[in-house]
């Protein structure tokens, strides 16, 4: 798997882990990478690129500042811009949080809002 780049919306630690806000369509659970590879990447890529479109539209977001995840299907973004708008992203059926993250894409903590 490839190093993880660096967004201009991300945070690097002194640990050098990555914080960034993420948006999932679905709620990550246990099996949750297991479920992925289930999935038509192809068909998801796009529900993404809509759901990106939309959300940009919406709340005036420019597209640079909203990144398609085309490993675990999810949109990254700062976590200004998910703890400013939790309450939207919930009323769309998605599920917005805080993510902590190695540079080799391992979940080191999430915190739903």
């Amino acid at each position: 798997m490839e190093e993880y780049k660096l967004k201009k919306f991300d945070i690097q630690t002194k640990d050098n882990t990555i914080i960034h806000g993420v948006i999932y369509t679905e709620k990550p659970s246990f099996n949750y990478l297991e479920n992925l590879k289930n999935k038509n990447k192809v068909e998801e890529i796009k529900k993404l690129k809509i759901l990106r479109n939309k959300i940009c539209l919406d709340l005036r977001i420019n597209k640079i500042d909203m990144f398609i995840d085309e490993l675990k299907y999810r949109l990254l973004t700062s976590r200004g811009i998910v703890s400013r708008y939790y309450v939207y992203f919930k009323e769309l059926n998605l599920f917005p949080a805080i993510a902590e993250e190695s540079k080799d894409n391992l979940e080191i903590e999430i915190e739903f809002l």
